[in-house]
């Protein structure tokens, strides 16, 4: 029964760097907070405007041209957590990219302190791609063994 009440009062979200979007059904409970994808001065919602397929076939096309990302907005990320806390979330874990790649670790710990609802626990993976999504799978099934949050970010 404890890992039910974990589960289902603790989040997990991770950035769209964790390549997780492909292979989620829509009733997965792990949330994708996309990343904005830079190229050839156009802006794309990460998983969302453009997918792996197109961007992989578009850069091997364009090896030369520049590309960046930028974290979720600081918008779309309140509005994440206040509906998270809208929906009786009173924990999440975001596991997100390396803060070597990316600034969405600080960004996520400077939006959840607007949000003093939910304990936001962030975990900056070191990595990116699919090795950091297995961090989200692998909060989400410590959930459902009973898990709390605080155990989980400790293990991972």
């Amino acid at each position: 029964m404890a890992g039910s009440y974990a589960l289902y009062r603790c989040a997990v979200l991770s950035t769209s760097s964790g390549s997780l979007s492909g292979i989620l059904d829509r009733d997965s409970p792990i949330q994708i907070l996309h990343l904005n994808v830079f190229m050839e001065q156009q802006e794309f919602a990460d998983g969302l405007e453009i997918s792996n397929e197109e961007y992989c076939n578009w850069r091997r096309e364009h090896l030369d041209s520049d590309v960046s990302t930028t974290p979720p907005s600081s918008e779309d990320l309140l509005r994440t957590f206040q509906y998270l806390v809208g929906q009786g979330y009173h924990e999440a874990i975001v596991t997100t990219l390396s803060h070597k790649l990316s600034d969405s670790a600080d960004m996520v710990r400077q939006v959840a302190e607007q949000v003093p609802q939910l304990k936001v626990h962030v975990v900056d993976t070191g990595t990116c791609c699919m090795p950091e999504g297995f961090f989200a799978l692998e909060a989400d099934r410590l959930l459902r063994e009973g898990k709390t949050p605080t155990e989980i970010v400790a293990y991972l």
